[in-house]
């Protein structure tokens, strides 16, 4: 089967072993449980799912339109926090105030470590994995 040889992704020793995302999706190499995985998320992601969430999307989008009316100098601060609360809701049924709420500040803070530890080169360990065994 060509999915199999071709589907893989590439490893990343510290943001998959070190830091546990070796289990998202993203990271997942393709097998029985990147299947399973995938599976699952077709089931609420499919064009019939996704119908139970225009409520959501509308209603941030208004929130969003208040907000880039309050404050246009901070349209990206407010796209973050449209897009976060919109994850949030849909995916946890959390509702979210505010930009300085907690746990969009973790959200994003945990993006940006895990965007700076999947790019190609940011870790000897990635192409040296004995590393990883070796005292910090």
């Amino acid at each position: 089967m060509r999915a199999g040889i071709y589907s893989h992704r590439p490893q990343f020793v510290v943001a998959g072993e070190l830091m546990g995302l070796n289990q998202s999706l993203p990271l997942l190499s393709y097998g029985p449980e990147w299947r399973l995985q995938r599976k699952l998320a077709a089931v609420v992601l499919n064009p019939t799912a996704i119908k139970k969430y225009h409520n959501v999307q509308e209603d941030v989008a208004a929130l969003l339109n208040k907000d880039l009316l309050t404050s246009p100098e901070d349209f990206m601060k407010h796209i973050r926090l449209a897009s976060g609360r919109i994850v949030l809701t849909i995916t946890y049924g959390i509702s979210v105030k505010n930009a300085e709420d907690e746990i969009i500040q973790l959200a994003e803070d945990t993006m940006v470590v895990a965007n700076e530890a999947v790019v190609p080169g940011a870790f000897l360990a990635d192409f040296l994995p004995f590393m990883k065994h070796l005292p910090s």
